[in-house]
């Protein structure tokens, strides 16, 4: 019988995915190292290194490193594996669809473990980043996230037909996803429209689940609802994966299975938007969120000149009486009638500018 689960030969595949996992130098460079670069370049380019701000960006961390191995690992090792016809050779043995996806789903949370046990542990050392609720919490929380995102990875890798297309079908799907779920970008600050749009993303529901952890710490039952749309996703990934798994390259996928497969995930994911719960990432202003918008206005800080702002506005002195402007270099304790230029208004602005100033 090849249908159903064979415990000695998911261990034994299991065991092979994860031995070929950590040995493989391209794999632990984008498992491993990819997620560590993401995160210095975030916490130090757009929270310099704030603990409070890097905290806020730590959800959208986690949720990016989750679907990156998911999307990436997971699928582009079931496609080079069917490629290379490893998998045709596993369908000469008792081996059944199911026990492939399962080990390799298996491995891929094991893998999935270790890069967030590394990306956390980097944060809590390098940036002091804190969780206001509880380790366990989150543990179960990066734990719900693996079991929805690695099945979805699995499908992708059944439905694409080489490595050739594998990262122009993989990019077209992740980086859509991560921005409209509020993992690249603090969900509060996209717009109304591209919010309406993360309702219908599981993605969100993860982030939305690891800001209820880190940033406000609440309680288990806060959780229930996101944490079992991860799962809900999870099994319905695990069962359309299993559905349309491929054995070999030249093996068609079944259009009729394909029909019924995006009919259901159709229906999962509108589901979502229609009756998931009210999302407080759209609602809430972080630290990181009001540092952005800083940057965006160019507002100096309080007591500071320009220059101290690091540059980034022009002051001017204005003459009420002539309407005239002229720029240069002006000391902290002279600056009477000066503006924000060119277009900001900052306050105590002259509104009434010279036609040069006008917007």
């Amino acid at each position: 019988m090849r249908n159903g689960i064979l415990p000695r030969g998911l261990a034994a595949l299991t065991r092979a995915y994860l031995l070929d996992a950590f040995r493989s130098k391209t794999s632990l460079f984008w498992n491993f190292a990819f997620p560590l670069f993401f995160l210095f370049a975030f916490a130090v380019g757009l929270a310099d290194g704030r603990p409070d701000a890097v905290t806020y960006l730590m959800p959208g961390l986690f949720t990016l490193t989750i679907v990156a191995i998911s999307f990436a690992g997971v699928s582009y090792r079931l496609i080079a594996d069917r490629e290379k016809e490893v998998l045709r050779r596993y369908r000469t043995t008792p081996v059944g669809a199911e026990t492939v996806v399962t080990a390799n789903a298996g491995a891929s949370v094991v893998v999935l473990a270790a890069a967030l046990l590394l990306l956390a542990g980097t944060a809590f050392a390098a940036f002091r980043v804190s969780v206001a609720g509880g380790v366990l919490q989150l543990l179960a929380v990066l734990l719900a996230g693996a079991v929805a995102f690695v099945p979805l990875g699995l499908i992708l890798g059944s439905l694409t037909s080489s490595m050739r297309t594998a990262p122009a079908v993989t990019n077209a799907i992740f980086f859509p996803l991560i921005f409209v779920s509020g993992a690249a970008v603090p969900f509060a600050m996209l717009p109304g429209w591209v919010q309406e749009v993360g309702r219908f993303v599981p993605a969100t529901y993860l982030v939305e689940a690891l800001q209820a952890v880190m940033v406000r710490g609440e309680s288990w039952t806060a959780l229930g609802a996101p944490l079992s749309i991860l799962l809900c996703t999870g099994l319905v990934g695990g069962g359309l994966s299993a559905w349309l798994f491929r054995w070999e390259s030249r093996e068609p996928v079944n259009r009729k299975r394909l029909l019924a497969a995006s009919a259901i995930l159709g229906v999962f994911l509108a589901g979502l938007g229609w009756l998931g719960p009210t999302l407080e990432i759209a609602r809430e202003a972080g630290p990181l969120e009001e540092q952005v918008r800083d940057r965006i206005s160019r507002r100096p800080p309080d007591g500071a000149s320009s220059a101290a702002a690091g540059g980034a506005a022009a002051l001017l002195r204005v003459d009420p009486a002539d309407r005239h402007a002229e720029t240069g270099p002006l000391p902290l304790d002279d600056q009477v009638g000066l503006v924000l230029a060119p277009g900001f208004e900052g306050e105590g602005q002259v509104r009434d500018r010279a036609p040069g100033l006008r917007r």
